[in-house]
């Protein structure tokens, strides 16, 4: 029988077939994920937890292709761009647009496609439509997608839907060969927090699955282990490590006048914490070069909340590049603005400390924004918190934790 002559479903069947046995590693998400044939779609697409694909795409392409096909979907899959676009979405919302997704989209592609192309395997091949581009060899589809940005204005608004004119731009060599989508309830609501903690505890638990599997078969390259670790590794909620750096700078003390909660529901009479918002924080804004627009925004974003909620008596905002270029107080309630024009840089810690040493109060706390790609002055007396924009970056004193533009 000629494979090539067979149904796209069963050319789909053959596919994971051939993925299970060729790389356990994604054959295993191959099988577990649900596959669902849906010809309103142009090519294939997923949310992570399904993969839908279109018979008439898959039944134009030999089989090479299928598998292919299959096995960048399964990568986005294993990837997690799902949950990652998501996340994007609910930080960066002007983003939620065609114009963007499209551009998202052709990002993810731009970072699977090499990855494929570079197994080199008989039984497996991209199609004419696939994206490639060896610039974005390496890089997070968010690095790649920012580079998009740039590189492809949005167009005007056409019949009150912005930018859905023409979606293509400077980097256009194909339409790509499918998509991702946000994961959603069947009803078409948003999950809630704890149901995307879930989604990606479950995607946790079966890549270990098929790491296993597929060393036990000898086919677990180090790249695909390499995968399966970053898999597993916590995404630190920063905001939260803000929290607690934060809460123990502010003095507290009991009080009646406020019972707590949890025991006066039980006929109790236990005095509350009442914390009191009497120190001062500094917050110290990399504006180099390498450090986004999006990033300072949505950490003074995420810093405000934290600020209304320990209520500092002031909040002293430094911003520097290779020197302090604006300086601007804060008192309790009010917002931190990003100033119009920001001045772009190298960047010289040395100068931002100096800068906080020569306040007339010495903070209860300094927090630094920025990718940490500079050397580093004599720790100072105060604690200092590193919000790093590049992960595994750490600063040699303090703490670090990392300002996840995906998570």
């Amino acid at each position: 029988m000629n494979i090539e002559k067979l149904s796209a479903d069963n050319k789909v069947a053959n596919s994971k077939a051939t993925l299970l046995f060729k790389t356990p590693f994604f054959g295993v998400p191959c099988m577990r994920v649900k596959w669902v044939q849906d010809d309103g779609i142009p090519t294939a697409c997923t949310d992570g937890k399904t993969l839908r694909w279109n018979s008439k795409f898959f039944d134009d392409l030999p089989k090479a292709q299928v598998t292919g096909v299959s096995l960048h979907e399964i990568f986005h899959v294993v990837l997690n761009h799902a949950i990652e676009l998501l996340r994007h979405l609910k930080k960066f919302p002007q983003y939620n647009t065609p114009f963007y997704l499209h551009l998202a989209n052709k990002a993810m592609d731009y970072v699977i496609n090499p990855k494929i192309k570079d197994m080199k395997a008989d039984w497996c091949e991209l199609p004419d439509c696939a994206l490639l581009d060896d610039r974005f060899r390496g890089m997070h589809w968010v690095e790649v997608f920012n580079i998009l940005v740039k590189e492809n204005p949005e167009p005007p608004q056409e019949d009150g839907q912005g930018g859905q004119g023409d979606q293509g731009g400077q980097d256009d060599q194909g339409t790509g060969m499918g998509e991702v989508v946000v994961p959603e309830n069947d009803d078409g609501t948003e999950l809630s927090p704890s149901q995307v903690d879930e989604m990606e505890k479950e995607l946790g638990v079966m890549l270990e699955q098929a790491k296993n599997i597929a060393r036990a078969k000898g086919k677990l390259p180090s790249d695909l282990e390499e995968i399966a670790d970053n898999s597993k590794k916590a995404k630190v909620n920063w905001e939260n490590v803000l929290r607690r750096f934060v809460a123990p700078i502010f003095a507290s003390h009991s009080s009646y006048n406020r019972l707590h909660r949890k025991f006066q529901s039980r006929g109790i009479k236990f005095p509350s914490s009442v914390k009191t918002g009497t120190a001062e924080l500094s917050i110290g804004i990399d504006t180099s070069g390498s450090i986004l627009m999006d990033e300072i925004t949505q950490f003074l974003a995420e810093l405000q909340k934290i600020v209304n909620k320990v209520m500092p008596s002031k909040v002293t905002v430094h911003y520097f590049h290779s020197s302090v270029w604006k300086t601007e107080e804060y008192k309790t309630g009010q917002k931190i603005v990003v100033p119009t024009k920001v001045q772009r840089g190298g960047t010289s810690f040395q100068n931002l400390f100096d800068k906080v040493n020569d306040q007339k109060t010495k903070p209860k706390a300094l927090i630094v924004l920025t990718d940490l790609e500079c050397g580093f002055p004599k720790k100072p007396s105060y604690p200092v918190l590193w919000v790093s924009t590049i992960e595994d970056n750490k600063a040699p004193y303090g703490s670090t934790t990392y300002l996840d533009a995906v998570a």
